[in-house]
């Protein structure tokens, strides 16, 4: 279990420091990023001690790299903003959604390369209709709310005050 927090926890680092010369954006890093990522990846068909161990930590130290690096990117588009929305809710759901294949859907087994795809593209449509259908509504009535200037409680406090 906390294996898997060091990710995050590398992740909180490098936003801290994203302001770094070291992580500015440039293809040529996101490229070799890239390919590191995949050699980390082919690596882990060689030996199953870095498929199941250090490859965790390889590709948590490139993460380091290219986290603070795509955020200080310059060029946004759309889907940046929806991937960013859908990722915490692919985080909280994926186990779930595919124990749930895997009791509901027998055919496609408990285990293997089916049932993965099989919880990709299932948390992939939930976490879509958990950002399309909460998130971004409630992102949009908080912006209306600061840009109106309301603080929670203001008009009861005014009503005791008789303002």
């Amino acid at each position: 279990m906390q294996a898997g927090l060091i990710p995050f926890a590398l992740g909180g680092l490098a936003y801290f420091y994203r302001s770094a010369r070291l992580f500015e954006f440039s293809g040529t890093k996101l490229g070799l990023l890239g390919l590191l990522f995949l050699a980390n990846y082919a690596v882990g068909h060689w030996s199953d001690f870095h498929k199941h161990i250090s490859g965790l930590y390889i590709a948590a130290v490139l993460n380091v790299a290219l986290v603070p690096m795509l955020f200080t990117q310059t060029t946004k588009y759309y889907w940046q903003k929806v991937l960013g929305g859908m990722a915490y809710p692919i985080f909280l759901c994926h186990w779930f959604v595919a124990t749930l294949i895997a009791i509901y859907v027998p055919a496609i087994g408990s285990k293997g390369f089916m049932l993965f795809a099989a919880a990709t593209v299932g948390s992939v449509l939930f976490s879509l209709l958990l950002y399309y259908g909460i998130d971004r509504p409630v992102q949009m009535l908080r912006a209306s709310v600061k840009k109106r200037g309301i603080v929670p409680g203001q008009h009861r406090l005014e009503a005791a005050s008789g303002l």
